[in-house]
């Protein structure tokens, strides 16, 4: 379980150009459950996620994560616990390295690594049970650098690494924002498997307001660091894209979002 409370990030403090990022921002987050984040260009959805991953120390509040208190963790301790898909494949994997080295590294997250082989007997296996139901046939190329891969298929591998140890938290940071609809649209597809197979406790920032209204058992709209509105249960389900524009126009949000 995820629990944040009183979230507070500001930039530039007690300057003329003092951003207030966050500004007390409340939200639970239930094991297994995935929640799709919202908001206009400046609402606070980086700052929070940066929040959560430990790239930003928040101001006031907590972050409690399955029991423990993360709130001043550095970010390399907190990636024991918590996998975070970029927007950029490329920040998600090393081009140089091979499928099997990539994956060989996230295996091992949060291990303690010592001197021995770079891939253990197995672990091949492994990574082939693990690649093979993306219908990409990466689980034939084990060998290959990853920076041969497309966009698409280099994401796809992002998503299978920050998955192959079960996190405690996955945050996937508009990690369809470059790929064109119909990569977009797979990306979609497996990161709802993956999220469902291993009931994952997962946070989805997105731009793309059809996806906001497709995924995630809620949805929350921000403004100006603070959570606008929540939708949940039945409204969640009825959602619309239409109706969520809407509720940004009411709100008097120019949402500068995608419908597709």
């Amino acid at each position: 379980m995820l629990k944040i409370t009183g979230l507070k990030k500001a930039f530039s403090l007690g300057a003329a150009n003092e951003v207030q990022a966050l500004a007390g921002v409340d939200l639970t987050v239930n094991p297994g459950e995935m929640v799709s984040i919202i908001g206009a260009n400046g609402s606070g959805k980086s700052t929070l996620i940066g929040c959560l991953a430990g790239a930003y120390i928040p101001d006031a509040g907590s972050i409690v994560l399955d029991g423990k208190d993360i709130t001043s963790w550095p970010e390399y301790k907190r990636a024991k616990l918590i996998s975070r898909v970029f927007q950029d494949p490329l920040l998600g994997s090393c081009a140089s390295m091979s499928v099997a080295e990539n994956l060989a590294l996230a295996h091992r997250r949060g291990k303690v690594r010592g001197l021995r082989r770079g891939i253990a007997p197995g672990e091949k296996e492994l990574f082939r049970a693990a690649l093979a139901p993306l219908g990409l046939s990466l689980e034939e190329r084990l060998n290959d650098p990853v920076g041969l891969l497309s966009g698409g298929q280099r994401q796809a591998l992002t998503l299978i690494m920050a998955t192959l140890v079960k996190p405690s938290l996955l945050l996937l940071d508009e990690h369809t924002a470059a790929q064109d609809p119909r990569t977009a649209s797979l990306t979609m597809r497996l990161t709802q498997d993956l999220v469902e197979k291993e009931r994952l406790t997962t946070l989805m920032i997105t731009h793309n307001m059809a996806q906001a209204v497709e995924y995630g058992q809620r949805l929350v709209m921000l403004k100006e660091g603070r959570i606008l509105k929540v939708f949940s249960g039945q409204e969640k389900k009825d959602l619309t894209v239409k109706t969520l524009l809407e509720s940004f126009l009411a709100a008097g949000d120019d949402p500068a979002l995608s419908d597709q």
